[in-house]
């Protein structure tokens, strides 16, 4: 027989050639696939021609060769095998769009853009935390077993963890519900690890500030910052909710203003709309005598209450120093996180004697505020005493605003 093409085999668009090769006095069959050149031998032209035929096959539908497989790809192979499902269990399977991590999250993103600056920035960091490992993966690959590792060694702490997990959840719900996974009940995220919050719980040490403390930071902290520690440590205002904390002037969240803030009637307050609420949830708390006092004395009341520098990233005042180093430096003392919103609400417990009301001012739950502010080691006395630093009780020198 001479050397030279004998059959063609074809499926679809694809054929595969088969010639004899009289030098091995073999039949060969050739074709190209993954960019590699392939080819297959054998001495009986049906039998090679059956297999050239499942290759032809293969190759129209787009499946590819297995060797051509990865690590990740056998792995779930060989686990589809171990749990005995079998062709007619795959054909029940939903087909789902196939996405990378980072391309739904990116996704989920532009879906947000129009919730909360505080939640769009959690999200977009949690994310892309998350994404620096697995972004380039599908996300319907991804296990319960990788998230869960992921989420053991990104954060220390029970808070941390549930928080990263909680962005994580929030991912896959929305990827579920657009169709970029199967519709299960509980996806892979949701059915992670919950972390338990009790023993940070029982070791949780509320840190808040005296009456007498408060009158040093009050003498010390500059004009500039005077509103910043009033409505702290009188109203329980979150720094969140009276500092931008955005570099980009088209993207700073909206923060409290004057004209929020009324002063003057029957009934003084301060409304927190509900796009300045880290809650998204607008509230009114009540202004007493002393809080007025403090705020009457900053002689222009327009825009923004607080200035644009957070004064515990290196807002500059006297000498050189931060704002928080004159206050520190008076002190005598480290600063202390968020102390004067948790002061308000320890001392506005024992004030008022009930949970629900502090947690309304708050913009907290009971829940949370029972756990962090009831019974927190202060005394009644100190809250009067806390409560009555008004402007008459503090001595202040004219300063130039910071």
């Amino acid at each position: 027989m001479k050397q030279g093409l004998i059959a063609k085999v074809k499926s679809g668009q694809v054929t595969i050639p088969i010639y004899w090769e009289e030098t091995g006095e073999l039949y060969g069959a050739r074709w190209t696939e993954g960019g590699r050149h392939r080819r297959r031998r054998g001495k009986d032209l049906g039998k090679l021609k059956v297999e050239v035929r499942k290759i032809a096959q293969r190759l129209a539908g787009n499946i590819p060769a297995i060797e051509s497989l990865s690590d990740d790809d056998l792995a779930i192979l060989r686990e589809i095998r171990r749990k005995g499902v079998t062709l007619a269990d795959l054909e029940t399977l939903q087909t789902v769009e196939s996405v990378t991590v980072a391309e739904a999250s990116r996704r989920l993103l532009e879906a947000k853009a129009d919730t909360s600056t505080d939640n769009q920035r959690t999200l977009k960091t949690h994310l892309g935390q998350f994404g620096r490992k697995f972004g380039k993966r599908v996300i319907s690959s991804i296990t319960t077993t990788e998230i869960d590792a992921w989420l053991k060694k990104a954060a220390e702490t029970p808070r941390t963890r549930r928080n990263k997990r909680s962005s994580l959840v929030t991912l896959w719900r929305w990827a579920r519900d657009k169709g970029l996974l199967p519709q299960a009940l509980r996806t892979v995220a949701e059915r992670t690890d919950f972390p338990s919050m009790r023993k940070q719980k029982r070791d949780l040490v509320i840190e808040t500030w005296s009456p007498v403390e408060l009158r040093i930071i009050l003498k010390t902290v500059p004009p500039a910052y005077l509103p910043l520690v009033a409505l702290s440590a009188f109203a329980g205002l979150r720094s969140l909710e009276l500092f931008p904390g955005e570099k980009d002037p088209g993207n700073r969240k909206q923060v409290l203003a004057w004209e929020d803030i009324m002063l003057t009637g029957r009934e003084p307050r301060i409304v927190v709309p509900a796009a300045v609420s880290k809650t998204a949830e607008k509230r009114t708390i009540p202004i007493f005598k002393q809080l007025a006092s403090w705020l009457k004395t900053v002689p222009i009341r327009k825009g923004p209450v607080c200035p644009v520098a957070v004064p515990w990233k290196g807002a500059k005042s006297r000498g050189g120093k931060s704002v928080i180093d004159l206050i520190t430096d008076a002190l005598g003392e480290p600063w202390k996180t968020n102390a004067l919103r948790h002061s308000f609400g320890t001392y506005r417990v024992l004030q008022l004697d009930a949970v629900g009301k502090v947690a309304l001012e708050m913009g907290n739950s009971e829940r949370m505020v029972k756990s962090h502010y009831h019974d927190a080691g202060r005394k009644k006395a100190e809250a009067k005493r806390w409560f009555e630093l008004g402007p008459d009780k503090v001595s202040r020198k004219l300063e130039v605003v910071a």
